[in-house]
Order: C-alpha cells, then structure tokens, then sequence
C-alpha cells in the first residue's frame, strides 16, 4: 500500500501522526497525478482533527486535480471538500457543489461515494430547511443495506431522523421514509438533484 493511502486510513482510525504524515504528503510540489491523489490523501487525513488545515489541502488537490486531469482525485476531493462546507454550515457553496459531483458517480457507477455523499446531503436539506426532501434521502439511505452507515455515521444519521421525526411529526416523516425506500438509484439522484435546486 502507498504512503499516501496508508495516512489516509490511519486519519480514518485516529492515529496521533497523521498530522506530521500529512504535512509530509502536503510538501510535494511537482505538477502530477500523483502529487493531486497525495493532497487528496492529505486533507482526507486531518478532515475531522483539524478541518481549516483539511480545507485548504483539499483545494490544492482539486487544482492539481484539474490541471493534470485527474478526474477520480475531483470526485473524492470534491465529495470531501463539500462535505466540510456541509459541518461548516456554508449550505450556498455545498449545495452548489453537489450536482456536479452526484453526476460524475453516477458516470462513474461508484455507488459506495454516492451513499457518503447523500449522507451529507440529507444533512445540507435539514439546514437548507427542507426537512421533508432529507427524510426522502434518510428512507433511501436506509433500505440501501449493502452500504449501511455504521459508528459515528451511524449516529450522525440516527440523530438527524430524530430531528426529522420531531419536526415533521411521525406520519409525514415515515410517508417521506418510505418513498425515499422506493426509490431506484438513477430516481433517488434525480430527486435529490432536484431537492438540491434553488427553488426546492
């Protein structure tokens, strides 16, 4: 396994030296693919300990990205970056990157990014105040098994339904839980693009 992937997964276990791993990584310079999957990896590893330092790797990932034509590195890049926006509560500039990238992995029939992705986008709707749109995607989330969230996913998610539930009330809640279960792949994107909309 190369170092760049092996810091990720140790940022994804906790391990007190990603911080130095990821400053290593985060030194290269030369213009590649390579050097756009290491940012990547770098701001992929201090996403949850130090999520400005993450931000700003990620960026860099994303440039390189695009100036070698690295599309893989955009898609997770990007996935991650608007996935801080989400936590950070900028809902305009996540709301504006997702499309985009919901588009790509269905290109690409990479559902497993997909699922973390519309993780986040449930979250973005209930801060958008679409609450009724997230418990569509909560439904959807939830009836897909294969790629069940678990720890602090899990959670995540478990909380969210709750917050749903309180504000919706039962009935409506699980009405919009159970379309959201109804749901094939190719409609659950073209209705969470269409939630993702100005006018939703």
């Amino acid at each position: 396994m190369d170092s760049a992937t092996w810091t990720m997964l140790l940022g994804y276990a906790g391990d007190p030296s990603v911080g130095q791993r990821s400053a290593e990584l985060a030194a290269a310079t030369i213009v590649s693919p390579y050097t756009a999957y290491n940012l990547y990896c770098a701001g992929e590893a201090v996403l949850d300990v130090d999520p400005d330092r993450a931000r700003g790797l990620l960026d860099r990932a994303l440039r390189m990205a695009e100036a070698t034509g690295t599309t893989f590195v955009t898609g997770v890049a990007g996935a991650s970056r608007a996935s801080l926006d989400v936590r950070s509560g900028r809902t305009a500039e996540a709301a504006a990157a997702y499309p985009a990238l919901l588009r790509a992995w269905q290109r690409a029939g990479m559902w497993s990014t997909q699922w973390v992705m519309l993780r986040a986008i449930a979250l973005l709707l209930e801060q958008l105040g679409r609450a009724q749109r997230a418990a569509v995607l909560d439904g959807a989330i939830r009836a897909a098994t294969a790629e069940a969230p678990l720890g602090s996913d899990r959670e995540v998610l478990d909380q969210l339904s709750k917050r749903l539930r309180d504000e919706l009330g039962a009935d409506l809640f699980e009405q919009a839980r159970r379309f959201g279960a109804s749901l094939g792949n190719d409609a659950l994107i073209g209705y969470t693009l269409a939630a993702l909309g100005p006018q939703a």
